[in-house]
């Protein structure tokens, strides 16, 4: 008895020992699968907001040219009054009054460059909508882009800054992979994903929603904005409003209602972001429809079009399935499909080197062993791409009828060396590796400080400042705030004859003191009224005189009539509020100008001359 009570003692701790191991890796398996589940979710759930149907970027593509292309007709019917030095800003006065200017256009003053220049940018806009060699075409359009602005700040308005800001983080995105003459000329055996995500879309995701997460910021601490008035103030600016927002005027009650349903719709953008499938489509064409009416009312440039053309980027893929088979139906699909077919077989072919290659064999774009569909394209889009398998099986690893190359090498092609390369080569790519991944991660982070800079969270440092500036990515987002203007504004130049009579210097005949019935007629374009206003208001007074210069010389250089001895300028503003009828009309004396004098010439007067008229 006490034997076997003690061998059940002895015994008895053996199960309770080699229990307890046989519990713990089951435990800590357990909480492993649902960490790594948890993290799974996670991960998806932000791959299917940060991702970008790539039939959205082709749409996109081809918005970004065709917006190109009207901007530099836009901007060509003032080119000599803007971008020579027959204009209001001859390159000595660039020079003098910019520190830094790095500038194509800045090479020279000739009206005859400039037109070359705007031709050339013109083609490879043109490029860029067909998709041939997207990307080099890419970089040099936003180059070309930046020289241009760069040649003349006063004109600039957010529509171009956005539009600069799209085309920057463009670069960084396989916009030729679909509806292109690049994707027609790859591989048919290849194949790629619908969707991708990479920091090339997180950028420019979250680029379009810092314009309205800092606009809204900047409008909220706005009186007029917080108490649904501002568009009423807005639209009593009648040399901002055309079309339908002259109409509008005088509905205040439905103009506060906009301002309200604006408000609302800024402050939840971040939506845009969060929100995924139907409910983020809906959002996006809430916006989208925003910005329309914005086109028929208010007289500012392309911005509404450039705004619409970034939130194409928001659509999720069941939108461009159903635009597909639309197309389709409507009978676009094969037209379209010709012309890439004709641009395909006419375009010439350029022969590149691919790093990793071995550099044995050129590589051929015309889609027999090529990884390149948009000129260096999609190699760069690394290992973090989203793919939609379930699409991505479902194909059949050819053609689509729009052109659609599938090619699953260069969609998320990484672009880290291959071991038997050379060392030129896995340098090369190395700093490829680094070009498509560190430099965008580090530009997005400046650019996120710039806005929380623009509404006082913080400071960008030094360094990062310098990188913005040359960049061209500095950006504040002070649309129509704080403070919305209300007053119109338009201009009266007076001036004198050699013959001792007076004349209309700015827009000739007689000097008209009246406001004028529509003052936005008053302007020959959107950009007049952006330079005269930056003329106006702007602190360095030097642009006064370039201004008052420009009338001068423009006046005596017509023989036909007695030259002209001075001038002087005078900004006119009717100041009443939108709920008043009366009239208040003030007139600022700007420079008073002698057309023989020194070429900068400073007033006298320690302030503006304020003349009240009624």
């Amino acid at each position: 008895m006490s034997n076997r009570q003690s061998q059940s003692d002895s015994q008895s701790p053996t199960p309770a020992t080699s229990s307890a191991p046989s519990q713990s890796p089951a435990t800590s398996s357990a909480g492993r699968d649902r960490l790594d589940r948890g993290l799974e979710w996670l991960g998806s759930a932000l791959q299917r907001r940060i991702a970008v149907d790539r039939r959205a970027l082709a749409v996109f593509r081809i918005a970004l040219g065709l917006l190109l292309i009207v901007d530099l007709a836009m901007r060509a019917r003032q080119l000599e009054l803007f971008y020579t030095d027959a204009g209001v800003l001859p390159l000595a006065a660039l020079f003098s009054d910019y520190s830094s200017v790095y500038s194509l256009h800045a090479l020279s003053g000739s009206a005859w460059v400039q037109g070359l220049l705007f031709l050339i940018a013109g083609l490879f806009a043109v490029a860029l909508i067909l998709g041939y060699r997207t990307r080099f075409v890419t970089i040099v359009s936003w180059l070309l882009l930046v020289s241009l602005h760069i040649r003349n700040p006063m004109v600039l308005n957010g529509g171009d800054i956005l539009l600069r800001l799209l085309l920057l983080w463009s670069v960084f995105l396989p916009l030729g992979s679909r509806w292109s003459v690049d994707a027609r000329r790859f591989d048919s055996t290849r194949r790629d994903g619908t969707t991708l995500a990479t920091i090339g879309t997180i950028a420019i995701l979250v680029q379009v929603l810092l314009m309205y997460v800092t606009n809204a910021i900047h409008k909220t601490r706005s009186d007029p904005w917080m108490e649904g008035n501002a568009v009423v103030h807005i639209f009593q600016a009648d040399h901002l409003t055309i079309l339908l927002g002259n109409t509008l005027a005088d509905a205040t009650a439905l103009l506060e209602l906009f301002t309200y349903a604006w408000m609302v719709m800024i402050v939840i953008s971040p939506l845009l972001l969060l929100l995924t499938g139907i409910p983020r489509a809906l959002l996006a064409t809430g916006f989208v429809g925003m910005h329309l009416g914005m086109l028929v009312t208010l007289r500012i440039d392309l911005f509404p079009l450039i705004v619409v053309a970034g939130l194409l980027l928001f659509y999720p893929p069941i939108i461009w399935d159903w635009a597909e088979r639309l197309a389709q139906r409507v009978g676009l699909a094969s037209p379209l499909r010709g012309v890439l077919e004709w641009c395909q077989t006419t375009l010439p072919v350029v022969p590149i080197r691919v790093p990793g290659a071995g550099g044995a064999e050129p590589v051929r774009t015309d889609g027999a062993g090529t990884g390149d569909d948009d000129g260096d394209a999609d190699e760069d889009e690394s290992e973090n791409e989203t793919v939609n398998k379930n699409e991505s099986e479902s194909e059949a690893g050819n053609h689509d009828e729009t052109g659609t190359a599938h090619d699953d090498e260069t969609a998320s092609g990484n672009p880290k060396p291959q071991p038997d390369t050379d060392p030129l080569t896995t340098a090369i790519g190395y700093g490829r590796l680094v070009a498509v991944t560190v430099i965008p991660w580090l530009l997005l982070v400046l650019v996120i400080l710039s806005n929380a800079e623009a509404v006082d969270y913080t400071e960008v440092p030094d360094p990062g400042d310098q990188v913005l500036d040359t960049l061209q990515a500095d950006q504040s987002w002070r649309m129509f705030a704080p403070n919305p203007t209300s007053t119109a504004q338009w201009f009266v130049v007076p001036g004198e004859l050699a013959n001792g009579s007076e004349v209309d210097a700015l827009h000739g005949g007689e000097v008209d003191w009246d406001r004028p019935p529509n003052v936005d007629e008053t302007y020959d374009t959107s950009r007049e009224r952006k330079y005269l206003s930056n003329m106006r208001f702007a602190g360095n007074e030097n642009h006064h005189s370039y201004f008052a210069n420009h009338l001068c010389e423009r006046w005596n250089s017509d023989d036909s009539s007695p030259d002209l001895d001075s001038l002087t300028v005078y900004g006119m503003s009717d100041r009443s509020g939108p709920y008043e009828d009366e009239p208040d009309i003030a007139e600022i004396e700007i420079i008073e100008y002698d057309c023989s004098g020194e070429f900068i010439q400073d007033d006298e007067d320690d302030g503006p001359d304020v003349t009240i008229l009624s």
